[in-house]
């Protein structure tokens, strides 16, 4: 256990079901502004496992990552912040519900974010960015690795497109066909800076489903909360409003 003014920090071995008395799990909280910040890395310190004899232990240049990995989170924990839904930082970093990371844009750095309808489990938003991912074609130009999928599925496409979003050209397919969940939903997708990947133009991808899994979703669902109407509906009123933060980079 450790302590920094505002914080604190645990490292432990994790979970009764490691596999590994290796294991180290790092795990630091803040409170700020109202807020408990929580942050999380695992790592490994090979020094006093039982395998510690074995080759593939003795052959590992870096028996113990724990230090390197708490400095880390103890950096990140200097900076990060509380953040009320109504603020909108502006300096460059990354924002998240209750919180703010202030940061230059880097590579590579992949954020994902889900966002689950209230009182709708099977509905789902996935947002994404990537600076470390450059395509060599557009969404639309995988149609027919698309199309083969929705042969797969016994699905169709609802609309596609390119659509002109605030700063950013993007392209779009909607979809409607059997989910994992072997029931009839939604898949929508949306892809920006496919070919232009980059610390300040990362790759975004946006994806609704309906009638799928999402983290919410703890019981079987036998069909799709939405029709394909108010799916559509509900893709376009989100969508539309992705942008890039003013100064966010």
């Amino acid at each position: 256990m450790g302590e920094i003014p505002g914080s604190r920090y645990f490292i432990s071995q994790g979970t009764f079901y490691e596999i590994s008395d290796a294991t180290r799990v790092i795990e630091a909280y803040k409170w700020d502004r109202g807020y408990q910040i929580k942050l999380q890395i695992v790592g490994h310190d090979d020094t006093n496992s039982v395998l510690k004899d074995t080759p593939s232990y003795k052959m590992n240049p870096n028996k113990n990552d724990v230090p390197g990995k708490a400095r880390t989170v103890t950096y990140l924990l200097d900076k990060v912040r509380g953040r009320t839904e109504d603020e909108i930082p502006t300096e460059p970093g990354f924002c998240f519900i209750g919180g703010f990371l202030p940061s230059r844009a880097a590579a590579p750095e992949n954020i994902l974010v889900q966002f689950v309808l209230h009182g709708k489990a099977d509905v789902s938003f996935d947002l994404n960015t990537n600076s470390d991912i450059r395509q060599t074609t557009t969404l639309l130009e995988r149609g027919n690795d698309i199309d083969a999928a929705l042969n797969q599925s016994e699905g169709r496409t609802i609309r596609k497109g390119p659509v002109e979003l605030h700063g950013m050209q993007a392209e779009e397919w909607l979809m409607a066909g059997l989910t994992q969940l072997r029931i009839p939903g939604h898949h929508m997708t949306l892809e920006a800076n496919s070919m232009i990947s980059s610390a300040p133009t990362p790759l975004v991808t946006l994806d609704m489903d309906t009638g799928s899994n999402s983290k919410l979703l703890l019981d079987r669902v036998e069909k799709a909360s939405l029709t394909e109407g108010e799916a559509v509906a509900l893709w376009d009123a989100v969508s539309r409003t992705l942008r890039p933060r003013q100064n966010g980079f």
